[in-house]
């Protein structure tokens, strides 16, 4: 195993082998994103390092190992260290999910987003920033009000797939066994 892109800001390397993913980790981790955090690291280096606990379970970083192992390099690491000793196993499991969950609340500002973009160069990554079309302000507003009346939304609609009732529907479609990542079939 090598460190690759180490830029020696971390004092601590483990072999992602070496870490036990934790065996109810929620967080979903799809080969895409696993590759967009590859080319990450392999782009700007390691910047973030990944948590475990004392007995090398993992606790915050289970895609950042999956894209070592697929870089076959080590990766930087530290022990959970805020009142370490005072963290209860109860403690450690709301640390994890609410490490991921901050993450799924919030969505982008697509005007600052867009501005921000202007000139920078994604080569090599799969994102869709969910930018909406150049025809999005175009919609006539007046409308609107009819098209709720008629529609749950209205079909022109920006949907935030990852913010307030959208992902609450989501959950309640997952809950009948319904899964949007694997079309209508």
């Amino acid at each position: 195993m090598n460190r690759a892109n180490d830029h020696s800001k971390y004092p601590n390397w483990i072999d992602p082998s070496e870490c036990v993913p934790y065996a109810k980790n929620a967080k979903e981790h799809t080969e895409k994103q696993i590759r967009n955090i590859a080319n990450s690291i392999k782009r700007f280096g390691w910047q973030q390092d990944v948590v475990i606990t004392a007995d090398n379970v993992l606790v915050i970083g289970h895609g950042r190992r999956l894209a070592a192992i697929k870089l076959g390099c080590m990766m930087p690491y530290h022990r959970i260290d805020k009142n370490a000793d005072q963290l209860t196993d109860k403690d450690i499991r709301e640390l994890r999910i609410a490490d991921n969950q901050t993450n799924a609340e919030t969505g982008f500002d697509f005007d600052i987003l867009q501005d921000d973009l202007d000139g920078l160069d994604f080569d090599g990554f799969d994102f869709d920033f969910g930018l909406p079309d150049e025809n999005y302000n175009s919609v006539n507003e007046s409308h609107v009000g009819n098209m709720l009346s008629s529609f749950l939304y209205p079909p022109f609609s920006v949907i935030f797939g990852n913010k307030g009732d959208w992902l609450e529907r989501k959950r309640q479609w997952q809950q009948f066994g319904i899964r949007s990542e694997l079309g209508r079939g």
